[in-house]
């Protein structure tokens, strides 16, 4: 954040955060010794906050990902089930609708050449998804 539009207190804490940060090792344990505290005993104190943040992220991160899934599930993919011919023949009526589309697409997906009847089906659901298809599909 923009320390000029920070909040007083944000200022401040950004600040203490900056000197704590910029202290060596042996200042930060003086400070704790004058404090009447043992450096090891808050070191493994601070230690143990840190492994727990860094255990709630990914937790926080594993269940995001598990909601991600879960959503993929509830929305099966669309199945495109017609021959080869028919396939390459809606994919040549796309490319020419949409040749911005086509300046995308790798040479070979372009010209149709040397495309498994699977890559083409592929293509045809890719443009499906995108809401691109052909004007002439049942």
């Amino acid at each position: 954040m923009n320390k000029d539009k920070m909040d007083p207190l944000g200022f401040l804490i950004e600040n203490l955060v900056q000197d704590f940060l910029d202290m060596t090792d042996a200042e930060i344990a003086i400070e704790i010794r004058e404090r009447g505290e043992d450096p090891v005993a808050v070191a493994a104190k601070a230690r143990a906050v840190f492994e727990r943040a860094v255990t709630a992220k990914r937790k926080a991160s594993l269940l995001q990902a598990r909601n991600a899934v879960d959503t993929d599930a509830a929305h099966p993919p669309t199945v495109i089930a017609i021959d080869g011919a028919t396939a390459r023949a809606r994919l040549q009526r796309l490319l020419r609708r949409f040749p911005e589309a086509a300046t995308k697409l790798t040479l070979a997906a372009r010209n149709g050449v040397g495309l498994s009847d699977s890559d083409v089906l592929g293509l045809l659901t890719n443009f499906h998804d995108l809401g691109i298809d052909d004007e002439n599909d049942t």
